[in-house]
Protein backbone atom coordinates (compact mmCIF):
# COMPACT_ATOMS: atom_id res chain seq x y z
CA UNK A 1 0.00 0.00 0.00
CA UNK A 2 1.27 3.37 -0.91
CA UNK A 3 0.54 6.88 -0.09
CA UNK A 4 0.28 9.78 -2.25
CA UNK A 5 3.44 11.97 -2.06
CA UNK A 6 1.20 14.72 -0.38
CA UNK A 7 -0.84 12.70 2.00
CA UNK A 8 -0.87 14.37 5.62
CA UNK A 9 -0.36 12.58 8.84
CA UNK A 10 -2.00 13.91 11.81
CA UNK A 11 -2.84 12.93 15.24
CA UNK A 12 -4.42 14.87 18.46
CA UNK A 13 -4.58 14.91 21.93
CA UNK A 14 -7.00 15.96 24.56
CA UNK A 15 -5.50 19.14 26.35
CA UNK A 16 -6.66 17.54 29.84
CA UNK A 17 -4.95 14.25 29.05
CA UNK A 18 -1.52 16.22 29.62
CA UNK A 19 -1.29 19.70 30.78
CA UNK A 20 -2.26 18.68 34.59
CA UNK A 21 -2.00 21.71 37.08
CA UNK A 22 -5.67 21.07 37.61
CA UNK A 23 -6.57 23.76 39.98
CA UNK A 24 -3.97 26.30 38.18
CA UNK A 25 -5.73 29.06 36.39
CA UNK A 26 -9.00 28.88 37.28
CA UNK A 27 -9.07 25.19 35.83
CA UNK A 28 -11.70 22.82 37.98
CA UNK A 29 -12.01 19.32 37.97
CA UNK A 30 -12.95 17.19 35.31
CA UNK A 31 -14.28 13.67 34.56
CA UNK A 32 -10.49 12.81 33.44
CA UNK A 33 -9.55 14.34 36.55
CA UNK A 34 -11.40 11.82 38.86
CA UNK A 35 -11.48 8.98 36.50
CA UNK A 36 -10.78 6.01 38.96
CA UNK A 37 -7.74 3.25 37.88
CA UNK A 38 -8.86 0.17 36.91
CA UNK A 39 -6.42 -2.28 36.16
CA UNK A 40 -8.32 -5.36 35.16
CA UNK A 41 -11.22 -3.89 33.74
CA UNK A 42 -11.43 -6.02 30.12
CA UNK A 43 -10.34 -3.77 27.51
CA UNK A 44 -13.34 -4.34 25.60
CA UNK A 45 -15.87 -3.23 27.86
CA UNK A 46 -16.47 0.75 27.11
CA UNK A 47 -19.18 1.23 29.03
CA UNK A 48 -17.13 0.00 32.49
CA UNK A 49 -14.19 2.45 31.24
CA UNK A 50 -16.57 5.17 31.24
CA UNK A 51 -18.77 4.83 34.15
CA UNK A 52 -18.34 7.44 36.17
CA UNK A 53 -21.10 8.71 38.26
CA UNK A 54 -22.38 11.61 40.96
CA UNK A 55 -21.10 9.57 43.60
CA UNK A 56 -17.48 8.32 42.38
CA UNK A 57 -16.60 12.07 41.64
CA UNK A 58 -17.66 12.73 45.32
CA UNK A 59 -15.63 10.32 46.78
CA UNK A 60 -13.13 10.93 44.80
CA UNK A 61 -12.68 14.72 45.49
CA UNK A 62 -12.71 13.35 49.33
CA UNK A 63 -10.32 10.28 48.88
CA UNK A 64 -6.76 10.07 49.83
CA UNK A 65 -6.53 6.98 47.63
CA UNK A 66 -4.14 7.45 45.10
CA UNK A 67 -6.35 5.15 42.20
CA UNK A 68 -8.18 8.53 41.65
CA UNK A 69 -6.84 11.72 40.00
CA UNK A 70 -5.40 13.92 40.46
CA UNK A 71 -4.17 12.14 43.49
CA UNK A 72 -2.73 9.30 41.79
CA UNK A 73 0.88 9.05 42.42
Amino acid sequence: MSFKADFLWGGAIAANQVEGAWREGGKGISVADVAKFKPHLDVSDYAGHNAVTYEDIIQAEKSSDETYYPKRR
